[in-house]
Formats: structure tokens, C-alpha cells, sequence
């Protein structure tokens, strides 16, 4: 049987290859272990159900936008916390239909790049600017 290829680390700027299995280099997993697993993995089964992915599927299709800042919408969020409850978890009102960026803000979650985005933006325009007043 052949082996899988390695892939890149998925930490930012990490090139370490590791298997297709890990997401993250035995150097950077401790790092992103709130990725992994997720906050609530009691939970988790109810997001593979059959009933869970129809209703999400009915949700991006009757709301196809962003609610919050009407790009296109990939995520049907919960807007009260279920905590496993079955008629919270599949009740259509307690829905809402939310672009990644907006639902990860509204978790408090941040990519690594997207910290450091600002800071990036900042230091590329002092670079520009000195560059700039030195021609």
C-alpha cells in the first residue's frame, strides 16, 4: 500500500512536512491544541447526523448571505447555545446563517495571520514610507 504524502505544517510560516493525518508538527500542537478537539467534543456527534446536515443545507439555502455583513454565507450558527439540547440543536428559529469571518469573530477566534494582519500592514507602510522619502 502507498504511503500518503506529507504535507506542510498548518502553522503560519512552519514548512515542517508531517503526515496527512496531524495537522500540526509535534513543535507547534501543543500551540493549537484548542483546535483540537473542539470545546464540547460531548457535542460533536450531533454535528455528523444526517438531520443536522440537511437542516444546515436548509439554512444556507433559504439564507444564502451573511445576516451580520451580507457576504456569502458557509456557516449555520446557533444563535443560543444548544449544550446538547435536541430542540435547541435542531430548531430552525434558533438559527442563523453567518460567513466565516463573522462567525469566528463572534466566537472570539482568530487565525494567527489575521492577528497579525494589522501589524503587518503597519510595518509594510513604514517600510514603504521610508523607502519613499529617501528616493
Amino acid at each position: 500500500m502507498p504511503m500518503r504524502a506529507k504535507h506542510p505544517c498548518a502553522h503560519f510560516s512552519c514548512y515542517t512536512g508531517i503526515p496527512a493525518t496531524d495537522k500540526y508538527c509535534e513543535a507547534h500542537a501543543s500551540l493549537h491544541k484548542e483546535d483540537y478537539p473542539r470545546r464540547h467534543p460531548e457535542y460533536q456527534a450531533m454535528y455528523n447526523t444526517a438531520r443536522w446536515k440537511k437542516l444546515r443545507a436548509w439554512q444556507l439555502h433559504q439564507q444564502p448571505v451573511c445576516e451580520r455583513c451580507g457576504k456569502l454565507a458557509d456557516t449555520a450558527h446557533h444563535r443560543v447555545d444548544h449544550h446538547g439540547d435536541n430542540e435547541l440543536f435542531y430548531s430552525v428559529d434558533n438559527l442563523e446563517s453567518l460567513c466565516r469571518a463573522c462567525h469566528d469573530k463572534h466566537h472570539g477566534k482568530t487565525t494567527a495571520w489575521g492577528k497579525g494582519n494589522a501589524v503587518l500592514r503597519t510595518v509594510i507602510a513604514l517600510i514603504v514610507n521610508r523607502l519613499c522619502s529617501r528616493a
